[in-house]
C-alpha cells in the first residue's frame, strides 16, 4: 500500500514492492558526503550545525514533519542521514514503509 504518497503515474513506472525498505548505504558515508571535513559519523552526536544551509533547513523539515521528531532536531540520527542522502542523489526509496516504521517507533 502506498498511502497515496506516490502518483499514479509514479506507481505505473516504477514497482513498489522492489523500493527499498532497508538502510543499505552507510550512514558514514552519507556524512562523508555532506561534511567532508567533519569528524567521523555518530549517530547520537553528529551535529546538523556542520551542514551546509540547505541541508539543515531541509532536517529541519523532514524532523518536524516526516519523522515527527518533537525532541532536538540539532543531532542527525541514522534514517534522518540517510533521507538526505536519498534527496541529494536521486535515490527512491519507499517512504511509506519509513513513516510506518516512524510511526510504530513512536507508539512504543
Amino acid at each position: 500500500m502506498a498511502l497515496n504518497l506516490y502518483t499514479e503515474e509514479f506507481k505505473e513506472e516504477n514497482d513498489l514492492v522492489a523500493l527499498t525498505c532497508h538502510i543499505h548505504f552507510s550512514p558514514s558515508k552519507c556524512w562523508h558526503t555532506f561534511a567532508p571535513g567533519a569528524a567521523s559519523y555518530n549517530p547520537s552526536r553528529s551535529k546538523a550545525s556542520v551542514l551546509p544551509p540547505s541541508l539543515r533547513y531541509l532536517h529541519a523539515i523532514l524532523a518536524h514533519t516526516i519523522i515527527g521528531r518533537q525532541e532536538s532536531t540539532g543531532v542527525i540520527n541514522t534514517h534522518d542521514a540517510y533521507f538526505l542522502w536519498c534527496m541529494l542523489h536521486g535515490h527512491v526509496i519507499d517512504l511509506a514503509y519509513f513513516i510506518a516504521l516512524a510511526i510504530q517507533h513512536q507508539t512504543e
